[in-house]
């Protein structure tokens, strides 16, 4: 008797033990089925959200032309549109809502006058689908994601150029005026500026005293020297961040034929390692950097244009450098001054100018700033460019060559 009990109670224990294996593995099986499912969601919020930045970005980049009336809201919309319809390759995305395009960005910055659209704003909705939790009653749900990006100008950069350019009370021709009346520079065609002019009012360029070690501070009345600034223009840039507002200082007693020395070593370098330029997107036999082996253009009308828009090729090239963009200097030289802007300048070459005669007569001519004579104003000859930038921070709209774009949501 007590036998059969036994058995009876290891068959009962046997059972419980397969009914709790089936109950744990059942248990098991739905959190599997769950997190697998809750992992084709989070995968597809990705993607959501990947649609909804790169259509707001395209939407953006319809409202970067530099002259105030030319950006058209509709163009914006429908590049969002059309960007993502390109990415809805699986045809499970839409639009969640319309998509706003308004002034919105730079509404409560007072620089900001130009009143045209500058923000773009897309809501994208992805059809999710799941394997296996709508067995157990789990609908899947409405992926939603949401993207906004700017369209403005670079406020802040790296690496500039120790030299500044004055707005006003320049004499060179690398300047027009808007329809406002304000010195704007000119795109589309080469300009000279003198290289070492002198801290007065009537300079082209002056030197500045930038940080160079890789601080955010910009400029300092002590900081610098002249053999710091050489090494400065020799690499190309300060190593150091500044940012429009900030106020940068003058550096007096820089000679033009030091400086344009400076730039010979700093042209030199596009034959070494790294600088792949010409290497890369050359057309012809020459060891030096053509504009378009430096950039391609992206936007406006066919180059030359004062409407050409350009990109950054995947190349490094010496010739292309980035200018602070300043009112004007103190007449003494001695005061500090405040960065308007930045602008990118692309180098062709140095030259010696007659300027006793009206206008300058060109004396000499090196793409390499290699020059032989001793008389005469040295010149930095070289063009303005507009580069669509889609790195750093952005901020209201100016008229000085760095249009960007940027995600702010």
């Amino acid at each position: 008797m007590r036998a059969r009990t036994r058995a009876d109670h290891a068959r009962r224990e046997r059972g419980q033990v397969v009914i709790l294996f089936v109950a744990v593995f059942t248990a098991i099986a739905v959190i599997a089925a769950i997190v697998v499912d809750f992992g084709l969601w989070f995968s597809e919020r990705r993607g959501a959200q990947k649609d909804a930045d790169v259509s707001a970005l395209a939407g953006a980049s319809e409202l970067i032309d530099l002259a105030p009336g030319q950006e058209n809201a509709d163009a914006a919309v429908a590049a969002a549109e059309a960007m993502l319809g390109a990415n809805n390759q699986t045809e499970n995305a839409s639009l969640a809502r319309p998509v706003v395009v308004d002034d919105s960005c730079f509404a409560s910055d007072p620089r900001d006058t130009s009143g045209v659209p500058d923000s773009v704003t897309v809501d994208v909705r992805h059809r999710s689908r799941s394997l296996f939790a709508s067995i157990f009653g789990l609908l899947a749900p409405d992926i939603g994601a949401h993207a906004r990006a700017c369209a403005g100008s670079l406020y802040q950069a790296e690496g500039l150029f120790p030299i500044a350019v004055p707005m006003t009370g320049n004499n060179s021709d690398c300047f027009t005026r808007d329809a406002s009346g304000k010195p704007v520079p000119v795109f589309g065609s080469t300009c000279a500026m003198a290289l070492g002019a002198g801290q007065g009012s009537s300079g082209e360029t002056g030197t500045i005293r930038l940080f160079n070690d890789g601080s955010l501070e910009c400029s300092a009345r002590t900081t610098g020297g002249n053999r710091e600034l050489l090494d400065e223009v020799r690499q190309g840039g300060a190593n150091t961040t500044c940012s429009i507002g900030d106020l940068i200082y003058p550096q007096t007693g820089v000679g033009s034929n030091p400086l344009r020395s400076a730039v010979h070593d700093l042209l030199s370098l596009e034959t070494q390692a790294g600088y792949l330029c010409d290497e890369r997107f050359g057309t012809d036999a020459n060891v030096n950097d053509d504009f378009l082996e430096v950039v391609e253009q992206i936007r406006g009308a066919p180059w030359p244009s004062t409407t050409a828009v350009f990109a950054r090729r995947d190349c490094v090239s010496p010739r292309l450098v980035q200018l602070i963009i300043i009112d004007a200097y103190d007449t003494q030289g001695n005061q500090p001054s405040e960065i308007l802007a930045f602008a990118n300048f692309f180098i062709a070459g140095c030259e010696r100018v007659d300027d006793s005669v009206s206008p300058p007569r060109v004396l000499e001519f090196s793409n390499t700033c290699e020059l032989q004579g001793q008389q005469g104003q040295i010149r930095l000859r070289g063009l303005f460019v507009n580069i669509l930038e889609t790195n750093g921070p952005v901020g209201p709209r100016n008229n000085f060559g760095t249009p960007a774009i940027a995600l702010v949501e």
